[in-house]
């Protein structure tokens, strides 16, 4: 290696992600290494900085926050949430026996 990279981070932050970073084996200095080979492999960054979330998404979260503040603890059992699943059509005989597998569990 015939590079070196020097970047400023408040310590706090440094203290963290070396923590995180020990726990998965490996130091802050094999990490950004890691880092920088990804960006050239994938001609840009290796995740997504700006992505907006998708109308299915922001739809998803909404009913999630309707459901959290109407206090609705969820489905009653199985055989509710595969209807909603697959939208109010009958199931098929198959799933009923996966069902009946599920309620053992």
């Amino acid at each position: 290696m015939d590079s070196v990279i020097r970047t400023r981070i408040d310590s706090q932050t440094k203290q963290k992600a070396t923590e995180i970073l020990e726990s998965c084996g490996l130091t802050m200095s094999t990490a950004l290494r890691l880092f920088v080979e990804q960006v050239v492999i994938n001609e840009g960054l290796p995740f997504d900085i700006n992505r907006k979330p998708s109308p299915r998404l922001i739809q998803a979260m909404r009913e999630t926050q309707e459901i959290l503040q109407s206090g609705k603890s969820g489905f009653s059992d199985i055989n509710e949430q595969m209807d909603v699943l697959n939208n109010g059509e009958q199931q098929s005989s198959k799933a009923a026996v996966s069902d009946k597998t599920h309620k053992i569990i």
